[in-house]
């Protein structure tokens, strides 16, 4: 590497100096300019009544340039689109700086206390696309104006829309996020790719639905598509005479289920049942011993590990027994054991000493697992429903529940 003299040292650092300076005084006139150029862009963009835009246009220019002007048009922004608690923040800032003009503090303190009973809640507003639509809300009725902003606790929450001349049931389940407006499409005939639905009618025998603990209180005295999101949904059927039979909706298998087709009796599990549905054999009955069954495969399981453990410390008493004073082999006590063979025995007994300890862990497991479901299954006499039979265009499939 080349050693340079004082007079390129010298050089070189001027000119970095020079670069230096250049850098220093073109950066107030670029961000100056940066920043008229945001704040037409947000202006822009409001008159657009783009107002996610101005908020990023906002921020932008209150990291450049921050003051309680541009913190309050902040604030009355996030108001506009309902993200309540972004709101409250930047009124309180505005609030409790003492900089700003005592006027606009005290706007910004009255806008914080009319929003004080949006924060921690949800707020909803609900579009419709058929006259007479109805939302109820957890089985309520709700009477809403058009854009009306509807309070609920924080949670989960069903939503049912339904109208009088259609004949599909919309249901959402959501959980909306606290102190800002969601918005709720009750879009009626508009089926999305990833829905689940199923078809029932009068004639089906149905009295009452209930889908992931919810009641449908959509009169079943005509035709019905009930239609949710994609998921797995739970179904309840209590028939009219008094039955019940429970069904999964399955997105691997989601189509129209057609009740007429599915409400054979529970002998006629052979035939063809509709797509989307899962299909529970209410004959099967757990049997009361399989928990003790259980339980004691697995004390087996404990017993069969403690013997390999019991061989293993065996194995390594015969290397204890064999070795002499000095631990050198062969062996005074016992000649015709060998180095070889101590190591080998060695070996033997590591390996049942592990697998010993695995089939004891896991009896041992299955064990408990036996007493909890002896202690906590159902008295003798009810019915469980143990095995799950899944029929469909992809085939048959047998699952149990355990």
């Amino acid at each position: 590497m080349r050693k340079l003299k004082p007079l390129d040292r010298i050089s070189n650092l001027a000119r970095s100096l020079t670069a230096l300076g250049l850098v220093v005084a073109l950066t107030g006139p670029v961000e100056a300019r940066t920043f008229d150029a945001i704040m037409s862009e947000a202006i822009e963009a409001k008159k657009a009544e783009d107002y996610e835009r101005v908020v990023k246009l906002l921020e932008e220019a209150i990291a450049l340039q921050p003051s309680p002007a541009l913190i309050n048009n902040l604030g009355s922004t996030f108001e506009k689109l309902g993200r309540y608690g972004d709101a409250v923040k930047a009124y309180t800032r505005v609030e409790n700086d003492t900089n700003a003009p005592q006027e606009l503090r005290n706007l910004d303190a009255s806008r914080r206390a009319a929003l004080a009973h949006k924060l921690g809640r949800i707020w909803v507003v609900t579009s419709f696309d058929r006259p007479g639509a109805q939302l109820r809300v957890d089985g309520e009725v709700m009477e809403l104006e058009a854009g009306e902003e509807l309070g609920l606790d924080r949670g989960a929450h069903t939503f049912e829309c339904s109208a009088p001349d259609v004949t599909e049931v919309l249901l959402r389940f959501e959980r909306f996020p606290v102190s800002r407006r969601s918005k709720l499409s009750c879009a009626l005939g508009t089926r999305g790719a990833t829905d689940l639905w199923f078809s029932v009618g009068p004639d089906d025998g149905v009295a009452a639905i209930t889908v992931n603990g919810y009641e449908l209180q959509a009169s079943l005295e005509s035709p019905r598509v009930v239609r949710f999101a994609s998921g797995t949904a739970k179904l309840e059927l209590v028939l009219k005479d008094g039955t019940r039979r429970k069904l999964t909706l399955t997105p691997e298998r989601r189509g129209e289920a057609q009740f007429a087709q599915l409400m054979g009796s529970s002998e006629r599990v052979s035939a063809p049942a509709p797509m989307g549905v899962t299909m529970p054999l209410e004959s099967a009955q757990a049997s009361s011993y399989m928990p003790l069954i259980t339980a004691g495969a697995g004390l087996v399981g404990v017993a069969v590990g403690a013997g390999f453990m019991a061989l293993a410390d065996s194995q390594r008493q015969d290397i204890a027994d064999a070795a002499n004073a000095s631990g050198d082999l062969p062996l005074s006590a016992d000649p015709e054991m060998n180095q070889v063979q101590a190591y080998q025995t060695q070996d033997d007994a590591r390996d049942n000493d592990e697998l010993g300890t695995a089939i004891l862990a896991v009896g041992a497991s299955v064990a408990i697992g036996g007493a909890i479901w002896w202690l906590f299954s159902e008295e003798e006499g009810t019915t469980q429903a143990a095995w799950d039979m899944n029929l469909g265009p992809g085939g048959l499939s047998l699952t149990g529940r355990f």
